[in-house]
């Protein structure tokens, strides 16, 4: 099974994210990123990344800019990524 047929392991995505908050020196709570699945076409899934915290989207933007995101200047970051996109994220 290659990456963009490989279910996206959610619990392990918001890990790897966590972890860069805690290697970029940052302590997170809890609700600072959340990750949910939803599915699409053809049972193609994607994983919506949601920082709802300043700091914490600061250093993930790093991360996430090169695949999708918004503006720079919103205080909540909200990516939405395909399953390649999240399944790169999680080898990290």
């Amino acid at each position: 099974m290659d990456d963009a047929t490989k279910p996206i392991d959610e619990k392990r995505l918001r890990e790897v994210l966590l972890r860069a908050l805690r290697d970029a020196g940052l302590a997170p709570k809890d609700g600072w990123v959340t990750v949910r699945l939803v599915s699409g076409d053809a049972g193609t899934q994607y994983a919506i990344v949601v920082v709802a915290h300043i700091d914490a989207r600061a250093v993930l933007t790093q991360i996430l800019r090169p695949r999708r995101g918004q503006a720079e200047t919103s205080t909540v970051g909200v990516w939405v990524l395909d399953q390649t996109e999240a399944q790169e994220l999680c080898r990290l």
